[in-house]
C-alpha cells in the first residue's frame, strides 16, 4: 500500500512521535523512509559575515545530531532512513 514515506523531523518530541509511527509503517509495508529537516533560523540582520557563518554551523551541527538519532532509531527497527536537510 505505501511505497515511500516522508516524515519531518526537527528534534522535538512531536517529531520523534511522528518518526516512530513512520518507522512502524515503513517496516510493516517495506516502504522507503525519508526524513526532511528545514534549517531556517539564520540572523536576518547580522552584524558580520562571521555571525551568519557561525549560525549556519550551529544549525548544521544541530541537525546532524537530529539525523543521527533518527537513523539510529530506524536502524534499530530494521528500517533504512534517507535523511534530507534543506
Amino acid at each position: 500500500m505505501f511505497h515511500k514515506i516522508l516524515v519531518a523531523i526537527d528534534g522535538s518530541e512531536g517529531a520523534n512521535k511522528a518518526l516512530r509511527a513512520a518507522i512502524d509503517v515503513a517496516r510493516h509495508y517495506e516502504a522507503d523512509l525519508h526524513s526532511i529537516s528545514v534549517e531556517e533560523h539564520l540572523p536576518h540582520y547580522a552584524a558580520t559575515v562571521g555571525e551568519v557563518v557561525e549560525a549556519k554551523q550551529e544549525a548544521a551541527d544541530y541537525f546532524r545530531r537530529v539525523v543521527q538519532a533518527a537513523e539510529q532509531m530506524a536502524t534499530a527497527a530494521g528500517v533504512r532512513l534517507t535523511a534530507h536537510v534543506v
